[in-house]
């Protein structure tokens, strides 16, 4: 039985946005793209558009076929207030495997594109995975909230909050609401390191009761993973006095390894940001279940500039 740790929350971004409208043939039309957790009036919140995308192609496919990988490219930003078109390309059709292209646009222009893979489960012919790390459970860690760590780092250093003075357990603190709660494993370490590659770990889970499909679970495991990779890139910079003028996701990647998702209960997020250079910077990272089957990998690269930078936009 779940928890009912979702009742006083009002706006479900991904139960009330998955409403579509097929135009023409694989041609899906969505008008709703708002979405809690500090994202601009205008800006579409990148997770939103990858569950959108792989729901659109989950529409082309057989029901016994699942996404065991979803790669995308973030190319324009979308504007939250103009509809969405989703056009489906059905690139390959097998006996076992499938893929899809999605091209997102708005007034004609591509913004956004993903290509989608599909399996028909099989017999295990191997079986191994990463084990799951040992790490204070959920109950036992700070409630992390990205917005305020994202504030913090976008501020000049002489106007930073000193971590140490916040009180986390005020419940009447500033917060910036999000559709999934989120607990970082040490989040003093995580708000203090010098350590750039250092691994951090975060519990996460859907604010909001899913229904029984395995398709929306995983739908809902790809809009929560999109979350903090930026941060981890830039987060122990910030500690020399490091101050972004820019920073968004280039690309994202997420592999599904199968195993049952329920987005409703406590998953591990292990993140860890293992290169920086030339304005990009590249996360990895592994999602367990609670129960230690890991259900997911993921990686992005995302576009860091600092102050000073003079380069173009884009």
């Amino acid at each position: 039985m779940h928890s009912r740790h979702w009742e006083f929350i009002e706006n479900d971004p991904l139960n009330d946005n998955f409403e579509f409208d097929e135009v023409e043939k694989d041609v899906f039309k969505n008008s709703t793209l708002k979405t809690p957790g500090g994202h601009g009036n205008r800006h579409t919140y990148g997770g939103l558009l990858c569950a959108h995308s792989l729901t659109a192609a989950d529409k082309t496919v057989p029901v016994d076929l699942n996404c065991h990988s979803f790669q995308c490219n973030f190319i324009l930003q979308v504007d939250s207030n103009i509809p969405v078109f989703y056009h489906v390309s059905r690139l390959f059709d097998g006996r076992s495997f499938a893929t899809r292209l999605v091209e997102c646009k708005q007034e004609g222009t591509l913004k956004f594109a993903a290509l989608v893979a599909y399996q028909k489960y099989e017999p295990h012919a191997i079986e191994h995975q990463s084990e799951m790390p040992v790490v204070p459970e959920p109950e036992d860690c700070e409630e992390f909230d990205t917005a305020w760590a994202f504030h913090q780092a976008w501020l000049a250093p002489h106007r930073r909050t000193n971590y140490d003075k916040i009180d986390f357990a005020d419940p009447h603190r500033p917060k910036v609401f999000q559709a999934f709660e989120t607990r970082c494993t040490d989040s003093r370490d995580f708000h203090t390191t010098t350590n750039k590659t250092d691994k951090h770990y975060f519990w996460t889970r859907y604010k909001f009761p899913l229904d029984g499909s395995s398709r929306l679970h995983a739908a809902t495991l790809l809009y929560i993973s999109d979350n903090s990779n930026n941060l981890i890139v830039f987060n122990a910079h910030t500690r020399e006095g490091f101050q972004p003028a820019m920073s968004f996701s280039l690309n994202h990647t997420i592999y599904f390894h199968g195993r049952q998702i329920d987005a409703n209960e406590w998953m591990l997020i292990e993140l860890e940001s293992t290169n920086a250079a030339h304005g990009r910077g590249l996360t990895r990272g592994r999602i367990w279940s609670k129960q230690g089957d890991m259900i997911a990998s993921i990686s992005q690269e995302v576009v860091v500039r600092k102050k000073e930078s003079k380069e173009a936009k884009l």
